[in-house]
């Protein structure tokens, strides 16, 4: 049994990563799998666009854990996880959408126009 050096929840070993290190050898992470994915996460946030813990933690509670776009509900997997939306030009951050959305805004290479006239083709052919 382990402590978590995030959570501080009392944990099997089974449930920490396990490290290979060339001087230490195998041991375990300080941290459980569920933070490390998450601390993982976040030190990517920052190395990708600059964030703080502080402002990523801020942009998720503004999120409410929906999309920005639709609305829908985040969830813990993969395929339903929010993900932060950013202008490629500008490297931006805006804000978090579900995979859809964001595939959509994507799709539509972040073009207002090309948008509109999608909005215009969908009323017109409804």
């Amino acid at each position: 049994m382990k402590t978590c050096l995030i959570c501080k929840e009392f944990k099997e070993f089974s449930q920490f990563p396990v490290r290979y290190d060339t001087k230490k050898g195998q041991g375990v992470v300080p941290y459980c799998k569920f933070c490390f994915k998450e601390y993982r996460r976040k030190i990517r946030f920052k190395h990708l666009y600059g964030l703080s813990w502080k402002q990523l933690e801020l942009l998720e509670k503004e999120s409410e854990n929906k999309c920005s776009i639709c609305g829908s509900l985040g969830g813990n997997t993969t395929f339903t996880r929010l993900v932060l939306d950013h202008n490629h030009k500008t490297n931006k951050v805006r804000k978090f959408l579900c995979q859809s959305c964001n595939k959509g805004l994507g799709n539509f290479k972040d073009n207002i126009e090309i948008m509109k006239n999608a909005i215009k083709y969908l009323e017109e052919n409804a």
